[in-house]
């Protein structure tokens, strides 16, 4: 019978899985799930399935074990981001869940096979999102994408440099792509972050100030809310995020 193991998104046990993985010089794919996560949010399905593909690949050498702590996390991943997707009918969303929830009492192939139409269903639901966004929408992504190091952006900050009510851009953004203003000027400023951290010079406190977090502390609320985890552990786990 197959133990659960923990994964730094499912919220419990992060310490633990960190160091019993480091103590076996065990590397998890961490960059490659990040990328594949994003590609689906973005609904390009080609991207995603290249990114996927490099996870099959980066642990094809691993042991069985080792292969379903992998995939295990993976899916875990996979079922935040169908619970978090409104856009799919109530009937699908189950059945997603519950096919990816069985993969910790699977094989690691049959673990491949749920985890790849998984992420084949969900960039058929975010497709029509990314190619059908209205322009108030497409402006207030790029207003993020230019603002995000302010420490003042906000939603009232984003309607003005728009010139339109910033609750009626939130409003649309929202009904739009399925995610808060909030949550996504977060999720910008935590990706910025994760590019930042790749520099070894900067400390948490500098890569904070940077992407428009006051101070560290601000960072690592944000960070555990995007990734599940805290930067430092993120910085230790997967060197090359």
């Amino acid at each position: 019978m197959k133990s659960r193991i923990s994964h730094p998104y499912d919220g419990s046990g992060v310490g633990d899985w960190i160091a019993e993985r480091v103590c076996q010089s065990f590397s998890y794919p961490l960059s490659h799930e990040n990328n594949l996560a994003s590609y689906i949010a973005g609904g390009y399905y080609i991207q995603a399935e290249n990114a996927l593909g490099q996870i099959f690949s980066y642990i094809a050498d691993f042991s069985p074990d080792e292969k379903l702590i992998v995939l295990s996390g993976l899916a875990l991943r996979l079922l935040k981001i169908v619970f978090e997707n409104a856009q799919i009918p109530f009937d699908e969303r189950s059945a997603l869940m519950y096919n990816l929830a069985g993969i910790l009492d699977a094989e690691p192939e049959q673990c491949k096979v749920v985890i790849t139409d998984a992420v084949h269903t969900l960039c058929l639901h975010r497709q029509p999102l990314a190619d059908k966004f209205p322009p108030l929408v497409i402006k207030t992504q790029k207003a993020v994408k230019r603002y995000y190091n302010n420490p003042n952006l906000s939603i009232a900050m984003i309607g003005e440099k728009l010139g339109v009510c910033g609750y009626y851009a939130s409003k649309r953004f929202k009904k739009c792509t399925g995610e808060a203003l909030s949550d996504y000027i977060c999720r910008v400023r935590v990706e910025r972050a994760k590019w930042l951290m790749t520099d070894s010079s900067l400390t948490l406190s500098s890569i904070a100030a940077r992407v428009g977090f006051g101070n560290a502390r601000s960072l690592n609320i944000a960070f555990k809310k995007v990734e599940g985890m805290a930067p430092s552990v993120a910085r230790s786990l997967c060197r090359d995020i």
